[in-house]
C-alpha cells in the first residue's frame, strides 16, 4: 500500500513588539510547564519518546524527559529529522540485567529492545521541505533504570517521528514564487508556483514571521533554478509580524530598494498568499512603515486572484478520449472534426491545449500537432511508442517521450512545429518513462519511471531545457507499482496503481508526504490511465472500463461511454 504522510525550524527577527498568537494559526495550545514523567514500561517509554519528538520547544524538552541523564546531555536533537511509518514495532529481547552504579544508592538495570519499521523520508532542516527517502529503519534501544524508572540510554542523533504524531504537530504551508517564463524579459502575465514547506505548531505565534523569513531566503533547494522571486536580496523584517488591535497582520519590510509598481504588487502577492494558510485576516505590507502598494492599504488573497497558481482550463474545453484509433470528445463521445475523428487515422493518444488552441495526437512513430484538427503537422519521433502528449501551460509547446528521449515540440515563428530533446538524464537514469505529465503552472513534471512516481522541475538555461531536482514520491509502494499519473492541482497528483493491497487510486501532495486513498470498490487492477483537473470529476481506466467520481470519499460510477481500451485526457 502507499505510505501516506504531514514539519520545523524558524528564523530569528528583531522583537520590537511582543509576540502574539495569530487568529486561525495552526498548532496546539502553548505549553507552560511540562509534567514530570513517571515510570512506564520500556515499550511505552519508547513510543512516548517518539511521539514527543514532535515538540521542538526548548531543545525538545518534552522528549528529553524520556532520556537518562548521560543520554540527555549527549543528545544532539538538531542533527536530523526522520519520519517513520506508524506501524513500526518495538521488539523486546529477553532482559539481561547487570548491576551497574546508578545515580543513587539503587542499582541500575538495562534492557535491550529493537525499533523496526520503514523510513518514509526526512525533513530538510535548512529549507523545511520534506525529502522522500524510503528505506528500512532499525534502532537498537537500550533502556536503563534511573532512580527506579526506565529511561532511554542511547537516542539516535536528531529526532525520529512517527507519521501520525508528525501530522498532528507539523503543518504544511505553501510559499509562492513565480514561473520565470511569465515574469522574465518584461512579461506581465505572472503565474504563481507553490513551494511546500513544513512548520511546527508548537509555537504558533512565531509562524507568520517564519513564513516571511523563508520567503526572503528564497525558494527551496530543489526548486531554486526553476522559479523566480520578486523579493530583493537584502530584504529584512523591520519589526515582528503580529496583528494589531484591529486584527490586521502587519509585515513591515526594509531594504527593498527601488521597485516598479508591478514588482511591488507581485512582492505583496507572494507575502499575502503565502500567509493565507495561517491567517484569513487582512494584511498590511509596508516598506519602512509606508504602504508597499499605494492603491490598497490592506490586502487579502482575493486581491491577487489573477495570479492564482491553480489556473485551470475553461469549462468549455472538455478534453479528449482516444479509442479505436480515433479522437473523441470526453464530454459526449462525439468524434473530433477532421481526420483525427475518422476511422483509420491511427490515433493512440491525444491531448488538448489548456488554452484550447492546440491539439496533439500520437500515432506510430510520429506526433501530429497543430491548432486546427483539420490540418495537423506531422513531427516524426523515433525511439519507441510515444507517451500521452502534455501541453505546457501558456506556451505553444507540447511534451512527449519516445523510448528513452523526452521531447518538447514547439511552434516556430513560421508556424512550423519542430522537436527538441530535453535533458532528462535525472529521469531516465531511474528507468523507463511510461507516462509524463506537465503541471498546470508550467514548472514541474511528473512521470511514471520504472514503476515509481517521479517529480522534477523544468529548468530553462539559455534556451536549453533540463529536468532537475528529481525525487521519487511514495517510494514505499509495497503492494504494487505505479502505473498512471496526472496533476490535480499545481501541488497535487493523482496516481493509479498496477496492483495493491489498498486502494488502486490515490492522491498525493507534490512532495509525496500526504496521501489520500480513493474508494476501491468496483475497480479492477491494474489502473491503466487517470485523468484529473481542478473542479472536474476524476476519471480512471481499469481492466474492465472507465469510471468517474467527484472525490475520494464518493463511490466510483461507470463512465457514460466506457471502454477499457480508451485513453482519457483533460486539457493540459
Amino acid at each position: 500500500m502507499l505510505v501516506c504522510l504531514v514539519l520545523a525550524g524558524c528564523a530569528t527577527i528583531p522583537n520590537e513588539t511582543p509576540v502574539q498568537a495569530v487568529p486561525n494559526a495552526p498548532g496546539a495550545p502553548t505549553q507552560t510547564t511540562l509534567p514530570k514523567l513517571g515510570d512506564m514500561d520500556p515499550v511505552s517509554l519508547i513510543r512516548g519518546y517518539l511521539d514527543d519528538n514532535t515538540k521542538p520547544r526548548e531543545l525538545h524538552a518534552a522528549a528529553r524527559r524520556y532520556l537518562s541523564e548521560p543520554a540527555n546531555s549527549a543528545w544532539r536533537d538538531e542533527a536530523g529529522f526522520v519520519i517513520i511509518n506508524d506501524d513500526f514495532t518495538v521488539l523486546q529481547n529477553e532482559p539481561s540485567p547487570r548491576a551497574t552504579p546508578g545515580p543513587s544508592t539503587q542499582s541500575a538495570v538495562t534492557k535491550s529492545l529493537l525499533v523496526r519499521g520503514k523510513k518514509l523520508g526526512r525533513l530538510d532542516l535548512g529549507d523545511h521541505t520534506f525529502v522522500p527517502e524510503a528505506d528500512d529503519f532499525e534502532w537498537p534501544v537500550t533502556v536503563r533504570k534511573q532512580d527506579g524508572m526506565w529511561r532511554i540510554d542511547n537516542p539516535l542523533p536528531g529526532v525520529v517521528v512517527p507519521r501520525g504524531a508528525f501530522g498532528h504537530s507539523y503543518h504544511a504551508i505553501q510559499l509562492f514564487f513565480f514561473d520565470p517564463a511569465t515574469v522574465d524579459a518584461g512579461q506581465t502575465r505572472a503565474r504563481l508556483v507553490p513551494d511546500r514547506r513544513y512548520l511546527s505548531g508548537d509555537e504558533p505565534s512565531g509562524v507568520p514571521a517564519s513564513i516571511v523569513e523563508m520567503l526572503m531566503h528564497g525558494p527551496s533547494a530543489g526548486l531554486a533554478d526553476a522559479v523566480r522571486t520578486k523579493i530583493p536580496a537584502g530584504t529584512r523584517l523591520l519589526r515582528n509580524v503580529v496583528p494589531g488591535p484591529d486584527n490586521v497582520l502587519t509585515v513591515n519590510l526594509a531594504g527593498l530598494g527601488e521597485l516598479s509598481k508591478e514588482d511591488r504588487r507581485l512582492l505583496a502577492a507572494q507575502i499575502v498568499l503565502s500567509l493565507e494558510s495561517v491567517t484569513k485576516e487582512r494584511i498590511k505590507v509596508l516598506n519602512q512603515d509606508r504602504p508597499l502598494t499605494n492603491d490598497i492599504a490592506e490586502l487579502r488573497p482575493a486581491d491577487f486572484a489573477d495570479l492564482s497558481a491553480a489556473k485551470q482550463p475553461s469549462q468549455g474545453l472538455q478534453g479528449y478520449i482516444t479509442v479505436g484509433g480515433t479522437v473523441r470528445s470526453l464530454k459526449d463521445n462525439a468524434p473530433l472534426a477532421g481526420p483525427p475523428g475518422k476511422p483509420g487515422f491511427g490515433a493512440l493518444t491525444a491531448a488538448q491545449a489548456p488554452e484550447g488552441a492546440g491539439i496533439a495526437v500520437t500515432t506510430v512513430g510520429s506526433l501530429r500537432v497543430g491548432t486546427n484538427p483539420i490540418d495537423l503537422q506531422t513531427v516524426p519521433l523515433a525511439g519507441g511508442p510515444l507517451t500521452l502528449p502534455s501541453w505546457r501551460h501558456g506556451a505553444a509547446e507540447v511534451w512527449t517521450v519516445a523510448g528513452s528521449t523526452v521531447y518538447r515540440v514547439l511552434a516556430g515563428p513560421d508556424g512550423k512545429w519542430a522537436a527538441k530533446p530535453v535533458d532528462a538524464t535525472e529521469f531516465t537514469s531511474l528507468g523507463k518513462i511510461t507516462q509524463l505529465r506537465l503541471s498546470r503552472d508550467g514548472v514541474r513534471v511528473a512521470a511514471i519511471v520504472g514503476g515509481f512516481v517521479v517529480v522534477g522541475n523544468i529548468v530553462v538555461t539559455q534556451g536549453s531545457v533540463r529536468i532537475a531536482g528529481v525525487r521519487k514520491l511514495a517510494a514505499g509502494l509495497t503492494g504494487g507499482k505505479a502505473k498512471a499519473v496526472d496533476w490535480r492541482n499545481p501541488d497535487e497528483l493523482v496516481v493509479g496503481l498496477e496492483a495493491t493491497t489498498g486502494s488502486p487510486v490515490v492522491q498525493l501532495s507534490m512532495d509525496g508526504l500526504d496521501c489520500v486513498e480513493f474508494q476501491k470498490a468496483d475497480l479492477t487492477v491494474p489502473i491503466q490511465w487517470v485523468a484529473s483537473s481542478p473542479d472536474r470529476d476524476y476519471v480512471v481506466v481499469d481492466s474492465s472500463g472507465m469510471w468517474q467520481t467527484k472525490d475520494a470519499k464518493q463511490p466510483w460510477r461507470p463512465f457514460p461511454f466506457s471502454d477499457r481500451a480508451a485513453v482519457p485526457a483533460y486539457p493540459g
